[in-house]
């Protein structure tokens, strides 16, 4: 029972692992595409302030306006930066999570191969348990090592009045 619990435990935590890389994927394409938006409007940006120092003889309407938009492109170049800086630390906390998760997962891949039966196991527990019966013990008669909840083998098979430990 306890190999179950430690078997779900640890299959969450590959879940949950899987999870948090596919949103830390997710976060670095958003990140990407910031990058890429804020070096587009910093061009823009250099671009309009290079055509205006070759247009001096912009009317002040227009060099109002050519301000006001450069103002505005820099405000979106800073809100820009600050997301790509927010995400960033997001997939710092995510990558934090996911070491812990792996370090529990690793954990209980350790408890699991402590409680884990192999089949060398079984055959040497019930190799113990049938000594002295070597004529009527086979490793097939061992089932009650393997599946221990078939009403315990009819309460063991009464042999000359003797429990038979194989059964």
């Amino acid at each position: 029972m306890e190999e179950e619990t430690l078997l779900r435990e640890r299959l969450q935590a590959i879940t949950d692992k899987r999870r948090l890389r596919e949103e830390i994927e997710k976060k670095r394409r958003n990140i990407e595409e910031e990058k890429l938006k804020l070096q587009y409007l910093k061009k823009k940006t250099l671009r309009e302030q290079w055509l205006m120092d070759g247009l001096s003889t912009l009317s002040e309407e227009e060099q109002e306006s050519v301000k006001a938009q450069t103002e505005d492109n820099q405000q979106q170049t800073k809100l820009l930066q600050s997301n790509v800086d927010r995400i960033e630390q997001e997939i710092a906390v995510l990558e934090t999570q996911e070491l812990e998760l792996s370090a529990k997962e690793e954990i209980l891949l350790k408890q699991l191969k402590e409680v884990e039966k192999t089949p060398e196991d079984i055959i040497k527990r019930c190799q113990s348990d049938c000594l002295g019966w070597e004529n009527t013990c086979n490793l097939s008669s061992c089932r009650h090592l393997v599946f221990p909840d078939e009403e315990e083998m009819d309460r063991k098979t009464d042999l000359g009045g003797k429990k038979n430990n194989c059964l």
